[in-house]
């Protein structure tokens, strides 16, 4: 979904082993909303009568947004009325089987992206016998690690990049020289070895003609790992996958391969999770909702690790595909699509244009046109394509959005547009192809048939009209005439001449209107070459050079030399340089040139200057230098000569600081010393004997360049890496030094432990810095690093800054528990800790120890005791070591989880309470928790007496004998496996001695009202009142007034203190006045009396 730029970097190797890099930019666009038609371009081919040619058409075409193009097999309008004319489709090539006749035609051909949208082109096709014959086009292979499959034998389809420009690949015959074999289909079976192989293999075509190619077999040691491209990965978002690399990676020649460093794995839409679970296995896990394109990259070595000099590193990249975890609707990209008024329905497969994520949904789409048609455009759906047409009067440049739906049967429904537009037809343009004259004279007609070799969308319906012409560039006219264009250059123009000229087909629609061009070349002889030059003068000839001239359209086919002063002489030349021989020495000649073309000879060159043959020295052999630090040793070999001996040198030094001439040089060799490092030179010579001039300078040497070992670099700098597995990384880097006149081409770097050189690694030229696997250790680690050139190995660097190697601890052992009490508990030691070499790096003094009961990670212990604890509750302890070197902390895993304990104390002194009952008291304890072991006796003293047992639980009661006004107290303790708690005390005095009760107490009050005719005012009854003493039971009660002295009757009633009820008899108001008392007995004894 992102847009802007993006840049990766990319490597390449040579056959000698050399590397290089190179950073690519790429533009990413926006996505596309509609997809837009392919764009095909004219091709041509040129071929003789009767051959069949494959022609590569989809070389220069294209897409705008970049889907996969092809030819669509029946695709193809082959040209009318031309017998012996065929063509066919076949692969990404469409084969032309020329008639047996010259002809100039073409054929129109159509293409297809991967959403359906079409294009058309034309090829020109020009039938001549006089077409030069084209050698085949054999193109080098080589053998890349992925077409290692099974072994060390790979078979390759040499042929697939080979081809003949005036034949098929078909008709090529292919012979292998040694090292490889023909195999079936054609290709080419090789045998990796352990050593580099160059197989040769020859092509010959129809015409005997030959060409050679190589295949490049690189040695078993130079094949780097590779992903099996036949394997991909699927997960659904959100999920975890592990990738096992001996699952996806190949390594030639067998093995496995390791992760070399945690730094070089990525995944773009990765949760941002650890990536690699052990050196040889990657996990995967995507951001929680995303789905789409993935890939897990990654660099690997089948050597022990990153700094393994004989391991085959490569960086790969293994694709993912996430799928949703939903089923997700589909996508619908707009389509577009041109109708013609009146002509058959256009059809466009909406299938094309939709895109689920949805695996399983694919192809069970549905389709339903839902609307958008309208003047004279009319739609409907057959199955998955849209089938659109117009009516005869719907007028052109009518447009429609047509919106169809779509829908997977699962999710909702959607809603997509096809813009349809009417166009004059559905046709492809007319193509006018180049009519082309190489040769044309000047001021002479010519008569171009131009319409012959142009397309006729509507050969059905009519010829091509040819509207007009006119002269584009160069000088001349064009007239048209009839189906013909006569063309006449100007009498004095030389050079191209361009004449536009315009066509239209049957439907007569302006905009269908197309152009073609006439291009001829006007050719008139050449102009005079330029002055000769003697370049050489040697015993009885002379080397004459002069600059060509223009030809003015005819390529010049030879040069004639004449002289103008001494001898005469006249000599043929076929080249701008010719040598003169037999003329007479110690004759002064001057020489003029002509040049000739098919136009006839040019006007003669100026003269030259003199020129006497004399025997001079030979020319010498080209010098060889041999460099040194600021110096050349150069070194040559004695020319021949017709004449004298050589007598010396003059050597001339080309470059930088310090070049120049040095003459009279004797011998053979010569040191040029105050040389440039870094900078080339070339040396030419030329020799010395008694003829007036010395030999002709020497061909240039070879470049060489002075050079000397490279600086030492600075001391390297070092930084740790996310070990891989369980080994120590380090990132070693440098920085480049001066390479003293010659590219370094690599370094050794020393990994050294404490005085020791451990381990020596050969690092590329161009790489500046290195991934080290080391051991761990208590000893730190230095490194030195030198550099090599031509020259040799420079001085070595400075030691880096010292540094150790540390990983992160062993996983503990399970703790064990020696004891536990009171809120703590008591860890083993021994139990845990771990030896120095499971430090990995640390000593024991740099290592720590911290616990874990349920709370968190802690460090205040002294690595046996943990307190305070909660009595009680169980705890089970893990530990971890945390190892601090060179101020990092590296933590190990925790370890398993001991046994669990509950920590215990002396429980706590129990709840007593004391109730006071009057005359006793009780006494009531129970534990007030058990500190964390259960409580299993109980025991409790009274007034300081002996210790009594009590109930096992901690719970009890004691009540004290009956007393007044006498204090208890209690003691009381629980016991658990700890001990004896502290006392729970309670105390309490029973109630004092009470005073004596009142005597029983009985009297009478109004009761009830009685309504008796025998009674004054009426009358109530008797209301029987005693106290609190009065005691219960039955008694006989009757009731007195002084009214009534002898009293009622005697009744029985049940009753006892502080009664209240109303007895049977009952006595009148009247008899209050004067004052009347009433009473009763009770039992036979008079109770109290009160007025009435």
């Amino acid at each position: 979904d992102s847009t802007g730029t993006d840049t990766f970097t990319y490597k390449v190797r040579d056959n000698l082993g050399k590397e290089g890099t190179a950073t690519v930019t790429v533009g990413i666009a926006p996505t596309e909303q509609v997809n837009q038609s392919p764009y095909a371009v004219k091709d041509a081919v040129v071929v003789r009568p009767g051959r069949e040619v494959a022609v590569p058409v989809l070389a220069n075409d294209s897409d705008p947004e970049g889907d996969k193009i092809a030819l669509v097999k029946n695709g193809i309008t082959p040209p009318k009325d031309v017998p012996g004319f065929g063509a066919r489709v076949s692969g990404d090539r469409i084969l032309v089987q020329a008639p047996d006749s010259e002809v100039e035609t073409s054929l129109q051909y159509t293409i297809v992206d991967e959403r359906g949208a079409e294009a058309t082109a034309v090829l020109q096709v020009t039938v001549d016998e006089d077409v030069p014959l084209l050698f085949p086009i054999a193109r080098d292979d080589r053998v890349k690690s992925e077409d290692v499959k099974d072994g060390v034998n790979v078979d390759l389809d040499v042929l697939a990049n080979d081809e003949d420009p005036d034949g098929t690949t078909d008709s090529l015959k292919l012979v292998v020289e040694e090292g490889g074999t023909v195999v079936k289909d054609r290709k080419v079976r090789v045998k990796i070895g352990d050593a580099r192989q160059l197989v040769k293999y020859t092509l010959t075509d129809q015409d005997d003609q030959t060409t050679s190619a190589f295949i490049y077999v690189p040695a078993l040691a130079d094949l780097r790992p590779t992903v099996d491209s036949s394997k991909s990965i699927e997960v659904i978002s959100g999920e975890t996958v592990e990738v096992p690399l001996d699952d996806y990676v190949t390594v030639a020649g067998g093995g496995s391969v390791v992760i070399t460093e945690a730094e070089k794995v990525s995944a773009t839409h990765a949760n941002g999770d650890n990536l690699i679970k052990d050196e040889r296995t990657l996990v995967y896990t995507s951001v929680a909702g995303y789905f789409g394109a993935d890939a897990l990259s990654f660099e690997v070595t089948d050597g022990t690790g990153p700094d393994d000099p004989k391991g085959r590193k490569a960086t790969l990249s293994i694709p993912i595909t996430v799928l949703p975890p939903d089923n997700q609707q589909p996508t619908f990209t707009r389509g577009q699509l041109n109708v013609a008024p009146g002509e058959d329905a256009v059809s466009i497969d909406l299938a094309e244009l939709t895109d689920d994520p949805d695996p399983a949904d694919r192809g069970k789409h549905e389709f339903t046109y839902v609307g958008g048609a309208s003047d004279g455009i009319t739609a409907r759906m057959d199955g998955t394509d849209l089938l659109v047409e117009a009516s005869s009067k719907t007028p052109k440049g009518t447009v429609a959005t047509l919106t169809v739906r779509v829908t997977d049967g699962e999710t909702e429904p959607i809603e997509g547009t096809v813009e349809v537009t009417v166009t004059a037809s559905t046709r492809a343009l007319a193509t006018a192809n180049t009519d082309t004259f190489p040769e044309a004279n000047q001021g002479e007609k010519i008569t171009v048939p131009v319409l012959a070799n142009d397309f006729n969308p509507f050969e059905d319906k009519g010829d091509l009209r040819l509207l007009s012409a006119a002269v584009e560039t160069g000088n001349g006219k064009a007239n048209v005439v009839g189906d013909k264009v006569d063309v006449t250059p100007d009498a004095k123009f030389v050079g191209s001449m361009t004449v536009r000229y315009r066509i239209g087909d049957a439907t007569e629609d302006p905009d269908r209107e197309v152009d073609g061009l006439i291009v001829l070349t006007v050719q008139g002889k050449p102009d005079a070459p330029g002055v000769p030059t003697v370049s050489s003068v040697q015993d009885r000839t002379v080397v004459l050079s002069w600059s060509p001239p223009a030809n003015n359209g005819a390529e010049i086919t030879e040069y004639t030399v004449r002289s103008v002063q001494g001898n005469s002489y006249e000599r043929k030349c076929e080249s701008t340089t010719c040598t003169l021989d037999g003329l007479t020495n110690n004759v002064k000649y001057l020489f003029q040139v002509t040049a000739t073309n098919r136009v006839g000879e040019s006007d003669p060159s100026p003269s030259s200057a003199e020129a006497r043959p004399d025997a001079r020295p030979d020319t010498p052999a080209a010098p060889t230098m041999v460099f040194g630090d600021k110096e050349l040793k150069i070194s040559w070999v004695t020319p021949s000569t017709p004449g004298s001996p050589v007598e010396y040198y003059t050597l001339e030094l080309s470059g930088g600081v310090g070049a120049g001439q040095k003459t009279q040089i004797t011998g053979n060799s010569y040191t040029w010393t105050g040389l440039e490092n870094g900078t080339e030179y070339t040396v030419r010579i030329r020799a010395h004997n008694l003829a007036p001039d010395p030999s002709s300078w020497s061909p240039s040497s070879l470049g060489e360049i002075p050079a000397g070992p490279p600086a030492a670099p600075a001391a390297p700098t070092t930084a740790e890496m996310t070990p891989v597995g369980d080994r120590a990384q380090m990132q070693v880097s440098w920085v480049a030094p001066n390479d003293n006149g010659d590219a370094i081409d690599g370094y050794r770097l020393q990994v050294i432990n404490g005085s020791t050189v451990k381990q020596t690694i050969s690092v590329a030229a161009g790489k500046t810095s290195q991934a080290v696997v080391v051991d761990t250790s208590t000893t730190a680690y230095t490194y030195k690093v030198q550099a090599q050139n031509k020259a040799g190995w420079g001085d070595l660097s400075p030691a880096s800054a010292p540094r150790r190697a540390a990983i992160k601890p062993d996983t503990p052992a399970t703790p064990k528990i020696k004891s536990y009490g009171d809120k703590h508990l008591v860890v083993d030691p021994n139990s845990y800790r771990l030896t120095e070499s499971q430090l990995n790096g640390a000593t024991t003094g740099e290592t720590t120890y911290q616990y874990n009961v349920g709370g968190g990670w802690k460090s205040d212990w002294d690595g046996s005791k943990i307190d305070p604890l909660n009595n009680g509750t169980s705890y089970s302890v893990r530990v971890r070591a945390v190892a601090t070197v060179g101020g990092k902390q590296y933590i190990s895993d925790q370890s398993g989880a001991s046994a669990g304990v509950v920590p215990f104390g002396i429980p706590p002194k129990p709840n007593v309470t004391a109730r006071n009952n009057g005359t006793t008291v009780t006494f009531t304890w129970s534990p007030n928790g058990d500190n964390g072991a259960s409580i299993t006796n109980a025991r409790y003293s009274i007034n300081g007496g002996g210790w009594q047992d009590a109930a096992n639980s901690g719970s009890g009661q004691y009540t004290t004998p009956s007393a007044y006004e006498t204090t208890y107290s209690i003691r009381v303790q629980v016991y658990n496996k700890a001990g004896w708690s502290a006392d729970g005390t309670a105390s309490a005095r029973t109630n004092d001695r009470p005073p004596p009760p009142d005597p029983p107490r009985a009297w009478v009050t109004n009761g009830a009202y009685v309504g008796s005719s025998d009674c004054a005012d009426g009358c109530h009854k008797f209301h029987l009142n005693t106290n609190s003493t009065f005691p219960s039971g039955s008694h006989s009660v009757r009731c007195y007034s002084n009214a009534f002295p002898d009293g009622w009757s005697t009744n029985t009633y049940s009753f006892g203190a502080n009664a209240s009820f109303d007895l049977w008899c009952h006595h009148g108001n009247m008899l209050r006045e004067p004052p009347n008392q009433v009473w009763v007995t009770i039992d036979g004894k008079a109770y109290e009396k009160r007025d009435w």
